[in-house]
């Protein structure tokens, strides 16, 4: 899969419709946005932003889309990526640098991935194990490699740099991604309806609580909601409850609030508490989801077993 997304090839005469060049605009635009939000809001250790969440876009761009499109996609992303990479001051090799090593972890993500997804395709239950998985081995190349550039670069330690780097990708991939991955043109009716917007609102209510205020621990406010999300929401709702606890998170640290920025705790460690703070969160939403997503198909198939066994009952004639 890796040499369909960087060797595709556009036939000769043939031309992007105005609508792939369209979603390519916006996608250039979205990339470059959400990655320099990441550099600037970046406090820790240089130029490794704490979540780094423009990959986990494009990954869920590229998998929902047609692969005739991945090229004109993949060129927006380096736009987008290049001009966020230049607008932080980085230079033109280092742009280039950290352009190459974002493309490799989106290329490899998509590769492990593809097998789950077509167009407009979405993250089922049964997926999400193995979209796990591929967004813990997707960034492994790229921060390898990462480690060795800041190493020699700016002479951060070689371990340093690749946890910092390999756990900001990742988290990134597995915040995002399974959001834009878990869309669907049905939208939920009802209680789930008022649950899909309440308890969202509930973590993001929680979230400004625990991280904008330094007097208190209270990290331990922030699994409650999630785990509810979880529980109650189909995966993309369960998942965006995750994003709006990260966010805060993310943010009143990027301000230096909150109990992880305030602590005793040196730059290197702080960003390691965050990043394992947020994964922990990740590792127990997701299981979840899945979980009780496969029951829930389990139990649609056994009633339709049922149905179906019914239905061949009645037909039978009786003696």
């Amino acid at each position: 899969m890796v040499h369909e997304l960087l060797a595709a090839r556009i036939s000769p005469g043939a031309r992007p419709d105005p609508a792939t060049i369209l979603r390519a605009l916006l996608f250039a635009i979205a990339f470059g946005v959400v990655a320099w939000l990441g550099i600037v809001m970046t406090r820790y250790i240089g130029r490794i932003a704490a979540v780094w969440l423009a990959n986990g876009l494009a990954v869920a761009l590229l998998l929902r889309r047609p692969r005739g499109e991945w090229v004109v996609l993949a060129g927006a992303g380096f736009a987008g990526n290049i001009a966020a990479n230049l607008f932080s001051g980085d230079t033109i090799v280092a742009a280039a640098v950290l352009l190459l090593l974002n493309s490799l972890e989106i290329a490899l993500v998509v590769a492990i991935a593809a097998r789950d997804f077509g167009p407009d395709s979405v993250l089922e239950s049964s997926a999400i194990g193995r979209f796990i998985g591929a967004a813990l081995l997707g960034p492994l190349a790229g921060s390898l490699i990462s480690a060795a550039w800041f190493a020699w670069r700016d002479g951060v330690p070689v371990a340093t740099g690749f946890a910092s780097w390999y756990g900001s990708d990742a988290l990134g991939l597995m915040i995002i991604a399974p959001i834009l991955l878990s869309i669907r043109r049905d939208r939920p009716s009802g209680l789930a309806r008022r649950e899909a917007v309440l308890i969202p609102v509930v973590a993001a209510a929680l979230g400004v609580l625990v991280f904008s205020q330094s007097h208190k621990s209270l990290l331990f406010l922030s699994t409650p909601s999630v785990l509810l999300g979880a529980f109650r929401l189909h995966l993309l709702w369960a998942m965006f409850t995750l994003a709006t606890i990260a966010v805060c998170s993310i943010l009143f640290t990027a301000l230096g609030l909150g109990p992880i920025a305030t602590s005793a705790l040196g730059p290197v460690e702080g960003i390691s508490i965050l990043q394992v703070f947020l994964a922990t969160l990740v590792m127990l939403v997701m299981p979840v989801v899945a979980i009780i997503g496969e029951h829930d198909h389990l139990g649609f198939a056994a009633d339709h077993g049922k149905r179906l066994f019914q239905g061949v009952a009645r037909a039978t004639p009786h003696r």
